[in-house]
């Protein structure tokens, strides 16, 4: 399912209805950041859309919040930088070079879009990799990249992700992410 400009509209009009704070961004090219560039250079283009879109989504709260340009550039200020949750695991424990090769390449073929904090840590991602490419997984601590699949595209996460806010849908995943 492709994402439209009006299923983007309704979206954050929801979010908004809900008391998220959205900024739109400016128009003008993504600067997106040395690192992400170098790692993500295949992504889905309904999240592209939405990158083209958003400067700020994150809940009343302040703990979910989406990944957006200036926190892929390490601009937005935030205390949890974009890819926070793969250097937890990689600083965490002690690893081996095989388990830490496995972090790094699981990261490399995920691409995390949305955080929480609320009440544990938790993460969704968009799969990059030639399998399951565009499809939407979720993680959570202490095991990162343990995740599990929750749709097949970014604009049908949307979708999902606003029967959830609308109380219409029980996705598990999705109803953590909703929660305040």
């Amino acid at each position: 399912m492709y994402l439209t400009s009006q299923q983007l509209e309704d979206f954050l009009a929801l979010l908004r209805s809900l008391s998220w704070d959205v900024v739109l961004r400016s128009e003008g090219k993504l600067e997106l950041g040395e690192k992400f560039n170098a790692r993500y250079r295949n992504i889905p283009e309904d999240y592209l859309e939405f990158l083209k879109r958003v400067a700020l989504c994150t809940n009343s709260a302040a703990n979910v919040w989406f990944l957006v340009e200036g926190d892929y550039n390490g601009t937005a200020g935030h205390a949890f930088a974009w890819d926070e949750f793969e250097m937890m695991s990689i600083e965490g424990e002690k690893l081996d070079d095989d388990e830490s090769l496995k972090i790094r390449e699981f990261w490399r073929e995920h691409l995390p879009f949305m955080l929480s904090v609320h009440s544990d840590y938790a993460f969704l991602a968009l799969c990059v990799s030639q399998d399951n490419y565009g499809a939407v997984v979720a993680g959570y601590a202490p095991e990162f990249e343990e995740v599990s699949k929750v749709c097949d595209s970014f604009g049908e996460f949307i979708s999902l992700f606003s029967r959830t806010l609308k109380k219409e849908a029980d996705h598990p995943d999705l109803t953590y992410f909703s929660s305040l």
